[in-house]
């Protein structure tokens, strides 16, 4: 982690950025370990405490980071935050400025949410299939309605985010 940090300072010091993936691990690390200091750095808000909070209830144990698409000034990481149970799967959007690739938190934490939301959907559904027998035709109508409600609630997240970077 600490080596991270100092390639990633002294590439800003040169001028250089560091790409998206350094820039993403190094961000997810940073709020892993509750470094909101660091993690402000590598991105584009500075007030993290809602984030912070998220991981806090679903503690990260290890990153790793996946497929890299760039598109200008925007970038999307495929992450995967290995937590306790399934790992969470997700992209994480960054933005190129001034000061070199950045996190763009908004984007990013819609995309865990969202991937905390479609993992409880599946373990709700998980659930209700394996008790679906004995609840019968009307649990199953039951949880349709609830994956249903929960997917519109997600539409209505997204709305209010920046689109996502097309590869």
């Amino acid at each position: 982690m600490l080596r991270a940090f100092l390639v990633t300072a002294l590439l800003a010091l040169v001028g250089c950025s560091a790409p998206p993936p350094n820039v993403t691990a190094d961000f997810w690390q940073a709020i892993a370990d509750g470094d909101l200091e660091t993690a402000a750095d590598l991105s584009n808000e500075q007030d993290l405490r809602r984030l912070a909070r998220l991981v806090e209830r679903h503690p990260i144990g290890s990153i790793e980071i996946g497929e890299v698409r760039t598109e200008g000034d925007a970038a999307t990481v495929q992450t995967r935050l290995h937590r306790e149970g399934e790992p969470l799967v997700f992209e994480t959007h960054l933005r190129r400025g001034d000061s070199g690739w950045q996190v763009d938190v908004g984007t990013s934490t819609l995309a865990v949410r969202r991937a905390l939301l479609e993992s409880s959907v599946a373990e709700l559904r998980g659930v209700f299939e394996d008790g679906a027998d004995a609840l019968g035709e009307a649990a199953q109508q039951g949880l349709d309605e609830a994956t249903k409600a929960i997917r519109e609630a997600l539409g209505e997240l997204e709305a209010g985010a920046a689109p996502p970077v097309e590869p």
